[in-house]
């Protein structure tokens, strides 16, 4: 895609000028008073900024969507690791519950539990 060559004010026609200038003159302004011309940020040469900045603003925002989608998942995983944690806490009360009544069941009775058998605990 080959663009347009601006042309400076300098390098326009008279007549192309003076055209110019009654184009872009707002309404109300007297005739004899100039006003700036606007900036052409999408004519010829301007139109590849624009579409640069535009690829780099999406660049951005998919990157934004990207974080985003990063971040629930993580929050997924951190909440299935509390998951996790808990039930770990309550499989090893579950565990220490039973080896408390596998203990009992095991002592002869009338016997109290010997050092040696809390040793292998």
């Amino acid at each position: 895609m080959l663009a347009e060559p601006m042309v400076s004010p300098e390098e326009q026609e008279p007549t192309e000028m003076k055209q110019t200038a009654q184009a872009d003159q707002p309404a109300g302004t007297p005739a004899g008073e100039t006003v700036a011309p606007p900036v052409e940020t999408s004519a010829a040469g301007g139109g590849n900024d624009v579409s640069a900045i535009s690829r780099a603003i999406d660049e951005v925002r998919q990157v934004v969507e990207s974080l985003e989608q990063v971040l629930e998942q993580m929050e997924e995983v951190r909440e299935l690791v509390e998951v996790a944690e808990r039930q770990k806490s309550a499989d090893e009360r579950q565990i220490e519950s039973l080896r408390r009544t596998l203990r009992r069941v095991q002592a002869p009775r009338g016997h109290k539990d010997t050092p040696h058998e809390h040793a292998r605990d």
